[in-house]
């Protein structure tokens, strides 16, 4: 804006953030592979507006998944090179994304990179995925890192869901992402969101099915044929974890330590213990609808529902049954497929342009943060010294 534009108006006119192209990654504790979401986003006055014009689920090989599935377990030395060999991996199936799919150039991606550890209790996540090897790689500026402040500063650094949530879907009053793990983010009043993991999902119901030699139990059918394991649900429901108050947060090695072994005595009963995981799911998320709204719930609100857990039909049939408080509905393949993808990519989108994109009501952290460390692609980071 010229000097005469400036006096006619008073002051400078603040144009909106111009039009942003982010690949979002993700790759769930459930080790079925890395999303991938090429998403355009652009406002319109103070709405933002946006669109996935590609994506792609690309399945891990059998070397990777056991890779990934055993790494909790293996020495300092082994998890460092895997976090290094392990975004080296990531760039190269953003390389290959990209070149089948010329007409999609982003300005950024955001990875969330594949979860080892998560104990906020003890101050300590851990996310592999060397975004320093992706940027250098794919010649493109990389986000990611976006859990370790918040729980630096005392949060849960999770879920990272509640933000996008209100921006992304705000006909929306809960949003319901059934992926390894289940949360549930209220979004339904001009308030702050209030959100939490709600607990176990994919993560058992997969480990479950593939003691039988299948992947997953499609349509819940292995499930549905099930009957519940009565003393099994009663431990599952003791669990201290439940009684603890939003915000709060699962991480993988507590599944692995405490819940799954809890269903090995039913190994030879994977119906029956199917259907008790689903029972439990379902009741957990039933009780955690009115205390995330508080005084600001009434019955009937729309409720958003994705992850791989949208397309298991007899949990979907459970989940409506048993909490019908709320009107579950379950949106576009697209959006059930690839919405973890797509809230990357929304991160990333609000750590170019510098907004907070985590809340402490969300994760009890001691402040709102800007959530992610930048890794900046080659030609921008020399840019960057000849202006020093």
């Amino acid at each position: 804006m010229n000097d005469q534009e400036t006096e006619k108006t008073g002051a400078p006119q603040i144009l909106p953030p111009s039009p942003k192209r982010i690949l979002g990654l993700m790759s769930g504790s459930s080790l079925d592979g890395v999303d991938l979401a090429g998403c355009y986003f652009f406002w319109e006055g103070e709405a933002l507006k946006w669109r996935i014009e590609v994506a792609q689920t690309i399945p891990f090989s059998s070397l990777w998944y056991d890779r990934l599935a055993a790494l909790p377990g293996q020495s300092a030395e082994v998890l460092a090179r895997t976090h290094v060999y392990f975004g080296r991996y990531l760039a190269e199936l953003i390389n290959s994304f990209l070149t089948e799919h010329p007409g999609y150039s982003p300005d950024l991606i955001a990875s969330h990179g594949h979860t080892v550890y998560h104990d906020p209790d003890s101050r300590f996540t851990c996310q592999i995925g060397d975004g320093g090897a992706i940027s250098a790689l794919t010649r493109i500026s990389v986000a990611c890192d976006f859990r370790s402040q918040d729980v630096a500063l005392d949060g849960e650094g999770a879920p990272l869901a509640p933000l996008a949530d209100k921006w992304l879907f705000p006909e929306y009053a809960y949003a319901l992402n059934l992926g390894g793990i289940a949360n549930l983010t209220w979004t339904g009043t001009g308030s702050d969101p209030c959100a939490g993991d709600i607990a176990p999902a994919n993560q058992v119901l997969n480990a479950i099915a593939r003691t039988t030699g299948v992947a997953f139990d499609r349509d819940g059918r292995m499930a549905a044929s099930g009957t519940v394991i009565p003393e099994l649900l009663y431990a599952l429901d003791a669990l201290a974890f439940y009684s603890r108050p939003f915000p709060r947060s699962l991480g993988n090695q507590w599944i692995r330590e405490t819940v799954l072994p809890l269903f090995a005595p039913y190994d030879d009963r994977p119906h029956d213990a199917l259907r008790t995981a689903i029972e439990h799911l379902v009741h957990q998320i039933e009780r955690s609808v009115r205390p995330l709204a508080g005084p600001d719930f009434v019955a009937g609100h729309k409720g958003l529902v994705t992850g791989g857990g949208a397309w298991n039909t007899y949990l979907m049939e459970r989940l409506r049954d048993v909490c019908k408080d709320v009107e579950w509905r379950v949106p576009s393949p697209e959006i059930v497929d690839f919405k973890e993808a797509l809230l990357m990519a929304f991160l990333g989108l609000w750590r170019m342009e510098q907004r907070v994109s985590l809340l402490q009501s969300v994760t009890g952290a001691s402040e709102n943060q800007v959530l992610g460390a930048l890794y900046l692609a080659g030609a921008k980071r020399v840019d960057k010294m000849e202006n020093v």
